[in-house]
């Protein structure tokens, strides 16, 4: 397919090819909204992020799917298509064509955000007449138009990774310089264009990155700290950033401005999305039982003698374990090294579901293969209450894998110990100062059951905890 450029659809090739875009919102602000009745309205960072949080039955809709939260906003010169390497095809096409030097990658870098005419004069050399230089610009600007009309195929990982947000329901946009009937048939043409609620192309008269980033909040109805900017380029970062959003630097290892950085889309998984977000202080605690799994951690027959309340521990652990149970809460139990340090002791056996298997382990955190498996099975599952011992080893290094993975991690303080007191005490106040939760087994039986006129387990919980 060839495109032919002429007059003004060849300037605009020109300025796709010649990207030098403004950063923007280095102080927080971000562009006038233009309205039909009324004032034109300044909306800004702060103002965005106020007007777009989603509250009410909006909100409570999400706590079925929190994923969904989130909104994904995608780069699509560089990360959805390779425009890099259309530019460099461009331009060796006319050089070979013309019998001319070939650009190196390092002069190709230097001149990538100049005008044509000057990269062909100053830097290239192909030409000092102004004249030719034109006519070459023409050139390589038909070149790239060509090259962007046979990209069939997207960057590696993009439909996947695509295909991933779209089922836990993660709205996404496109961004583009481009307009938006070439983004359009662009994306149809690599068979991605299903996966897209929201564009923000030339027509949108957006003049920074920041500015397009703000925009695509404002589509997809997501306050830009609840955004996820994927970018190719030190400017998208920085842009990202000043729109409070997070920001994965796509085909880039050496980016340290970067939230997160991949060669490639099919490196992440959603939980990359959640870590993101896992310390922004966005989370009240609230227990839900359809996303919530109970983690038994290694309160095993060995330890009668050595772990500090031990009774009392193994009494809360068998009222969770019995409440996870009547509630339909998954259940997830280890024990460690159990070949010299026994197993699970009889009186959470005795309540356990014979569906519950026991995961050996000689790994200090429970976080081994098999629970992992286990983990990425429960899809619906956000929150953790976990219970063991020992407080400042094993429970510390489930907690933490946990936190990290960007799951919400209660830990039950009557239900953890060590073999010293202050082991215990230094463990539990780690956790917290880590973003855990501490609670009781009562207040995590009482929030999952929500009170007694709306839950028949009501009378079961009473019988539980008397």
């Amino acid at each position: 397919m060839h495109i032919s450029c002429s007059g003004e659809e060849a300037e605009r090739w020109i300025k796709r090819i010649e990207t030098g875009d403004r950063v923007g919102s280095e102080y927080g602000e971000g562009y006038i909204q233009y309205r039909i009745a009324g004032e034109p309205r300044r909306l800004d960072v702060d103002t965005l992020n106020e007007e777009l949080r989603i509250m009410g039955v909006a909100r409570m809709r999400l706590q079925i799917n929190p994923d969904a939260a989130f909104g994904m906003i995608f780069d699509f010169e560089g990360v959805i298509a390779d425009t890099k390497q259309m530019k460099r095809h461009a331009w060796q096409k006319v050089a070979q064509e013309e019998g001319l030097r070939v650009p190196s990658d390092e002069q190709l870098e230097k001149v990538a955000d100049m005008r044509l005419e000057r990269a062909i004069t100053e830097v290239l050399r192909w030409s000092q007449d102004w004249s030719r230089a034109k006519d070459l610009a023409w050139r390589v600007a038909s070149a790239y138009g060509d090259e962007f009309a046979n990209a069939t195929e997207p960057q590696p990982g993009v439909r996947e990774w695509l295909h991933v947000l779209s089922k836990v329901n993660v709205p996404c946009a496109v961004v583009s310089t481009f307009d938006r009937i070439s983004v359009r048939k662009g994306l149809e043409r690599m068979g991605i264009q299903e996966f897209f609620i929201a564009s923000v192309t030339s027509e949108d008269g957006m003049e920074t990155l920041s500015q397009r980033f703000l925009c695509s909040a404002i589509k997809l109805a997501r306050p830009p700290n609840q955004c996820v900017v994927f970018t190719s380029s030190l400017a998208g970062l920085t842009a990202a950033h000043n729109c409070t959003s997070k920001a994965v630097a796509v085909r880039r290892r050496q980016f340290r401005q970067a939230d997160l950085s991949v060669v490639s889309l099919s490196e992440l998984a959603v939980y990359n999305i959640r870590r993101l977000f896992a310390n922004q202080g966005m989370r009240i605690g609230k227990l839900v039982p359809s996303r919530t799994s109970l983690f038994v951690c290694d309160i095993q027959e060995r330890f009668r003698s050595t772990i500090k309340g031990y009774p009392s521990v193994i009494d809360a652990a068998r009222r969770l374990v019995r409440g996870a149970v009547a509630l339909e809460i998954p259940i997830v139990c280890t024990e460690q090294y159990p070949k010299a340090l026994g197993q699970t002791v009889e009186e959470l056996l005795d309540v356990m579901p014979e569906a519950c298997k026991r995961v050996p382990k000689t790994d200090f955190t429970m976080l081994v293969p098999e629970v992992k498996a286990q983990l990425e099975s429960l899809s619906h599952v956000k929150q953790i209450v976990l219970v063991g011992i020992e407080g400042h080893v094993c429970v510390l290094q489930t907690a933490l894998d946990l936190l990290e993975l960007g799951y919400e991690v209660h830990v039950v303080a009557d239900a953890v110990s060590s073999s010293r007191w202050l082991d215990r005490a230094v463990g539990l106040q780690r956790i917290a100062q880590s973003g855990g939760f501490l609670a009781t087994s009562e207040m995590v039986l009482f929030q999952l059951t929500g009170g007694s006129k709306v839950r028949s387990s009501f009378v079961h919980l009473a019988f539980i905890l008397h």
